[in-house]
């Protein structure tokens, strides 16, 4: 099996790397169609054409010896090597072919390619791989990656090479048009000296040229110097530098004298060939005056061309060389440096990438201006960073490759141990897919009583939540140890969720399932010792019995979770036997269950309010908070949907809703600011973490005062003292008001009066009747309200609906009551009328 991974992924690699060469070749191709005139080729034309045969040498090669394999592709690298050089020693094309070797884009290319040809090479002696012995779905996949990945590095370079092509062609531009510039300036000059001078009296001519000479030549630093000449082209007047030039014979040459002559009314300019390789590279522009007595004379301003063109314009580009073609044979370089002229031949040589733009001067004459990239720091710098998108594109593909091969072998592996994986890895026990297939193979070879005893741990997900699911999950060990030493006579035993287990019986008696059951109900809650925690448990348990001898195993399991939740219904820490009728009950809690989330997500819940009225002023003091549901234009009674979220665990969900609607009713009515709110709360909303924080933050963020809040909470949440005290505790010190509700119906209520973290205690409706009367049930209700009185607790009486019942509470002193003698729940709207009334 090692082997045979080991040859796939070798084939598949070996196909992956004929791709890349492939793909390369075909990107190469695409180039020179669609970009031919590229400043550099990212896949040139010696790239492409070595992919593609690489390629196709791979893809045909079948199983030669090792020392064939190898002898074969030496001998035609060195003639591909023979060739290039061959060719660069005879014409140009071969020359930019073996240039590319220089090519930072396609250096990058022949590395990464000869490095996978070397892998190709090794994984086709190593294990005779071949191009077609690979699956489709891998081939497909390595290619689709490859592709993304390569195109993205051909796009990638294509636009840094764009982004240089266009510097070199900006330079070009840049240069014509400080050149234009300049050359406009300088004959803008000459034509306004020109128009001072022009039939004036001779003597004031020339003492206005002899002036404007001076003012000329310091207005322009690339004014070498000016001449003035008569027709005969005789000096009449010039600088030092003029008449140097002039005695030099510059300006005597047949090309130049005739050009001088021939010199008409406008501006006009020329540059000097006998001084294009000196130096002084001299540019003339000349123009005539006529004097008021008829003579004539011509103006020649001498401008040196190395300053024609200001080099702080062009610094910015100075990783590109800029000539402008005279001639075909003479370029002049803007730079000024060195060397002013030259032939395209001699740049050619020395520069392998330049562009050419046309550039008009003057709207006179066109010139082709060359721009040369003198160095590839910049290019070699994106190839470099560029080049790790191959890399990636690569390794995502071996990685690809290297996980495919492997699948089928996994997935075998994999079915295997889903076979073997029938017992549960915490408990030992069967594991709930595990017990249906048992069951279900059972079935038709079952002709006795068959029972499922159904467990469920109460309050379990409390007591994982405070511990740690470490401690609970040795916990849950513990329970499945003792569930398999009681229960011998059991057929199978299975963990069926996290806390749920099933005991499968066979053959046996109603009576002996029930004992059994009984009895396991006493193991489970007897004490666990978890280091030094001891943690006391209890269970729900429901069993379901079959006689048919066609047994229904989905069914005698869903009947067993039915009459579990009937015990767990009925308090907890007991059993029930399921029967017909619980179908119904089953049924009903489904389909609350499930119109209950739809309420939920389309907030339909509603808050209704009660007040509480202080019988000293006969005022509202507070008011609590009800949830309502109305479902078809009917109220569903809380003590029916209640008890189902609780089971459920949509009761934090509905505990949300709640919440945040009655706080932003407080944030958005003055008037609830002005009395206490009461909120209920359940255990399991106690439970969850950052209670406290949420709560706080909630109230801080609607800027509402913790003593406008009441936290109420029943009196059976003491059940879970040593959790919820800290939390009780805690909101009382940041000045929320927390109330026992219902005291007086729950656990323990005397004995821990003094020590429950509340300052508000509302005495249940269970007090008041009868109370109005003398006798056992007022005497009691008026040892509660003195006790509570010691302890300095607020006091709100419930249920008070009678006058009699309000006259006798009127004899304590600050009682609270809520009742439906002053008010039932009501909508928020209604309240609020109600404190305006009271307010006004």
């Amino acid at each position: 099996m090692r082997s045979y991974t080991h040859s796939a992924f070798a084939a598949s690699l070996f196909t992956g790397i004929i791709q890349f060469f492939a793909i390369i070749s075909v990107l190469g191709m695409a180039e020179r169609l669609l970009n031919p005139a590229a400043l550099v080729a990212v896949i040139p034309l010696s790239s492409t054409l070595l992919s593609f045969f690489t390629a196709v040498f791979l893809a045909l090669l079948r199983r030669p010896t090792p020392r064939w394999l190898w002898a074969l592709w030496l001998g035609a690298a060195l003639l591909v090597f023979s060739i290039a050089l061959w060719l660069s020693a005879d014409n140009r094309i071969g020359a930019q072919v073996f240039a590319d070797l220089y090519n930072p884009f396609a250096l990058t290319l022949y590395v990464i390619g000869t490095l996978l040809l070397l892998l190709a090479m090794v994984l086709k002696t190593r294990f005779s791989v071949g191009f077609a012995a690979t699956p489709c779905t891998p081939q497909l996949v390595t290619l689709v990656s490859l592709c993304i990945g390569l195109i993205v590095w051909h796009t990638a370079s294509t636009k840094d090479v764009k982004h240089e092509q266009q510097n070199a062609n900006n330079k070009s531009l840049l240069i014509g048009a400080l050149l234009n510039k300049s050359l406009e300036d300088h004959t803008d000059a000459l034509r306004r000296l020109k128009n001072r001078a022009e039939g004036i009296p001779e003597d004031a001519v020339l003492a206005m040229l002899a002036a404007d000479f001076t003012y000329y030549s310091k207005d322009f630093e690339a004014i070498e110097g000016m001449i003035l000449l008569d027709d005969a082209l005789n000096v009449v007047k010039g600088d030092d530098f003029s008449l140097n030039f002039h005695q030099g014979g510059y300006l005597s040459t047949p090309g130049v004298s005739a050009w001088l002559k021939n010199t008409d009314q406008h501006v006009k300019f020329a540059a000097n060939a006998n001084t294009l390789r000196s130096a002084v590279p001299v540019l003339m522009i000349t123009t005539k005056i006529n004097s008021a007595a008829g003579s004539s004379y011509i103006v020649v301003a001498l401008l040196n061309m190395n300053m024609l063109i200001e080099k702080r314009y062009v610094a910015h580009l100075s990783a590109y060389e800029t000539y402008v073609e005279l001639t075909p044979d003479m370029l002049y370089a803007t730079n000024g440096e060195g060397e002013n002229i030259t032939s395209l031949e001699a740049l050619l040589a020395t520069y392998r990438y330049y562009t050419i733009e046309k550039v008009p001067i003057q709207d006179l004459v066109t010139h082709n201006v060359y721009s040369f990239l003198r160095n590839q720091n910049a290019l070699q710098k994106h190839a470099v960073i560029n080049q790790f998108i191959i890399w990636l594109s690569l390794l995502f593909t071996y990685i690809f490759i290297l996980v495919s091969t492997k699948t089928q072998l996994l997935s075998r592996q994999s079915r295997q141990l889903q076979t073997l994986a029938n017992v549960d890895e915490l408990t030992g026990l069967l594991r709930r897919d595990a017990l249906h297939r048992q069951l279900l193979s059972r079935a038709a070879h079952v002709h006795g009583s068959t029972g499922i005893v159904f467990v469920n741990l109460d309050g379990f997900s409390a007591v994982n939540n405070s511990l740690g699911h470490g401690l609970g999950d040795a916990l849950l060990a513990q329970i499945a140890w003792r569930i398999e030493q009681h229960c011998t006579n059991a057929t199978f035993i299975a963990r069926y969720g996290n806390d749920e287990f099933v005991v499968y019986y066979e053959n046996l008696s109603k009576a002996t399932i029930e004992q059994q059951a009984q009895g396991l109900l006493t193991q489970i809650a007897e004490v666990y010792l978890l280091g030094e925690i001891n943690i006391h448990l209890t269970a729900s348990i429901g069993i379901a019995l079959q006689d048919e001898p066609h047994q229904n195993i989905k069914l005698l399991i869903q009947q067993a979770q039915i009459a579990m939740g009937q015990a767990k219904r009925h308090g907890a820490n007991q059993l029930c036997f399921y029967h017909n009728a619980m179908d119904e009950q089953y049924q009903q809690i489904v389909w609350i269950r499930g119109e209950l989330q739809k309420a939920l997500k389309r907030q339909a819940l509603q808050v209704y309010y009660q007040p509480v009225y202080c019988i000293a002023s006969n005022t509202i003091v507070g008011a609590e908070s009800l949830v309502r549901w109305q479902h078809n234009g009917e109220f569903i009674s809380p003590a029916v949907f209640i008890p189902v979220a609780e089971q459920t665990g949509q009761i934090l969900q509905v505990g949300d809703a709640v919440c945040e609607k009655v706080l932003s009713d407080i944030a958005q009515n003055p008037a609830l600011q002005a009395i206490s709110i009461a909120i209920n709360f359940s255990p399991q909303q106690f439970q969850q973490q950052r209670f406290l924080e949420k709560l706080t933050e909630q109230v801080t963020r609607r800027n509402i005062q913790p003593a406008q809040l009441t936290v109420e909470v029943t009196e059976t949440v003491m059940t879970e003292r040593t959790r919820i005290d800290p939390i009780l505790r805690a909101l009382i010190a940041e000045g929320f008001n927390v109330a026992i509700d219902d005291f007086g119906t729950g656990y323990s209520s005397l004995s821990y009066l003094s020590k429950q973290p509340a300052n508000i205690i509302k005495i249940d409706r269970a007090f008041t009747l009868d109370a109005e009367q003398p006798g056992q049930e007022q005497g009691l209700l008026s040892s509660v309200i003195n006790m509570c009185s010691e302890l300095d607790k607020t006091i709100v009486v419930e249920g008070v609906e009678t006058q009699a019942m309000l006259t006798y509470l009127r004899r304590f002193n600050n009682i609270r009551v809520q009742g439906y003698i002053y008010a039932a729940p009501m909508p928020l709207a209604e309240l609020l009328v109600l404190l305006r009334q009271q307010a006004g």
